[in-house]
């Protein structure tokens, strides 16, 4: 099932929509590019004559939703920045705590880490 959308609206802006049932290495590889398009500064999405070109850079708003139920779980990514706007002090990434093993420890940003470092050192 695949559908894709590009609208025009009010405020000029372009709208591309995709939803279809992939491979877990189909989602991986997906996961990949928008990391790669990411760390370039670039990332294009197009199906058909639907295209939509984003230029990610400076500080970035990350919500993260996570729904578990018995028969159904899901992850919600929003990622939303302004392209003008520079990447200062302001990065709170001690706020969120990552894992993607069951049971293990939570994965921190470097500066998150390199302080528990150098607590454990003391």
């Amino acid at each position: 099932m695949s559908k894709a959308t590009d609208k025009t609206i009010k405020s000029g802006s372009n709208v591309f929509e995709h939803q279809s049932l992939q491979s877990l290495d189909a989602v991986l590889n997906y996961l990949d590019t928008i990391r790669d398009g990411f760390k370039q500064g670039h990332l294009k999405l197009s199906q058909e004559d639907d295209e939509v070109t984003l230029t990610p850079k400076g500080l970035t708003r990350v919500k993260i939703k996570a729904k578990q139920a018995k028969q159904h779980q899901e992850i919600r990514i929003t990622l939303a920045w302004i392209p003008d706007e520079t990447a200062g002090e302001h990065d709170q990434a001690d706020a969120l705590l990552l894992s993607s093993k069951a049971g293990s420890k939570t994965k921190k940003s470097k500066k998150t880490k390199k302080k528990h470092l150098d607590q454990d050192d003391a």
